[in-house]
């Protein structure tokens, strides 16, 4: 009996200029498929960050997923399930916040499954 497909949970969190960022890492013939993600970003400054998605096959290159507006003092969200985004056989997948603003907070969990 096969353990295929194996499901993934990953989070990352990022704060005070530092982007948050998520890879799930190049495996010889693995296929990474990103089902959904959550996404939180907010603190003292207002800003637009990008949450995109990219693989080390070109598959995928800064794909926008969603962006997330900020006011200054306050937070936003994002989420998509249902995606079924896979990059090629052995390539890494990467999801990722596209800036940090100082004295901001992001929080991103990626779901998805691995054949």
């Amino acid at each position: 009996m096969s353990d295929f497909p194996r499901g993934w949970t990953l989070t990352a969190f990022g704060g005070n200029g530092a982007a948050c960022v998520i890879t799930a890492p190049a495996i010889t013939g693995v296929v990474h498929v990103l089902d959904g993600f959550s996404a939180k970003s907010g603190g003292s400054a207002a800003q637009s960050p990008t949450i995109t998605l990219s693989s080390s096959d070109g598959v995928f290159s800064s794909l926008i997923l969603a962006v997330v507006d900020v006011l200054a003092g306050s937070f936003d969200t994002a989420s998509e399930s249902g995606l079924d985004l896979a990059a090629g056989p052995g390539a890494a997948l990467t999801i990722e916040f596209s800036s940090n603003t100082a004295g901001d907070f992001e929080m991103l969990v990626a779901q998805g499954h691995d054949i």
